[in-house]
């Protein structure tokens, strides 16, 4: 846009027609850019909410069926490790500003939850758990500490948290090695002697 203070007609200022008319043009030019920016935005913005708007209770109602499968995989009636698992993933979600951010973190631990889901039915889990009721079930007025053991299997195994319970055979937190000892109890356990043997040579 031109300086139009420079324009002088003798000792007075003068601002021709023309001047003020494209003046008044460059100003609806970038009004009208604002609005259209706007508008854009705007546009964007609702697409974007109804997107969320749209797939929110579907992503809500699969995130409390894993809770409710989860909850059947609990271990015993005192799996203090599940109940704050979930506490954890109810957490995360509770702590997003927006509906956008809400549905990507209820994605994010619907994943997870599918992760730890799979792993909680690994042939390793299961056969920890059929062992339980194996002892449970041989646990008779003539036999000697079955349930005992049943339950110290089960206490350990309630004690390794969620994740780690999930990859069982793979996790070296000390909480596994404990279940391991537990399944071996009056045994001497094979895990417990050889992760003796590695701290002994630390």
């Amino acid at each position: 846009m031109q300086d139009i203070s420079a324009v002088k007609i003798g000792e007075k200022s003068a601002i021709p027609l023309s001047m003020l008319q494209e003046a008044r043009q460059e100003v609806i030019r970038d009004a009208r850019l604002v609005v259209d920016d706007l508008r854009r935005n705007l546009v964007e913005f609702n697409t974007k909410l109804e997107r969320v708007k749209s797939q929110l209770p579907n992503r809500v109602e699969e995130y409390q069926k894993l809770k409710n499968d989860l909850i059947g995989l609990k271990v015993g009636n005192n799996d203090k490790e599940m109940d704050k698992f979930l506490v954890e993933c109810d957490k995360a979600i509770m702590q997003t500003r927006n509906l956008d951010e809400r549905l990507g973190k209820i994605t994010e631990q619907i994943q997870k939850m599918q992760r730890v889901i799979q792993g909680l039915k690994s042939r390793e889990n299961e056969a920890v758990k059929t062992l339980i009721k194996d002892f449970d079930a041989r646990n008779k007025w003539y036999t000697i500490g079955m349930g005992k053991k049943a339950r110290k299997i089960e206490a350990a195994l309630a004690n390794v948290p969620i994740e780690e319970r999930a990859k069982l055979l793979s996790s070296n937190d000390q909480t596994v090695t404990d279940v391991l000892d537990a399944i071996a109890w009056k045994r001497k356990s094979i895990f417990s002697s050889a992760k003796n043997k590695k701290e002994k040579l630390k």
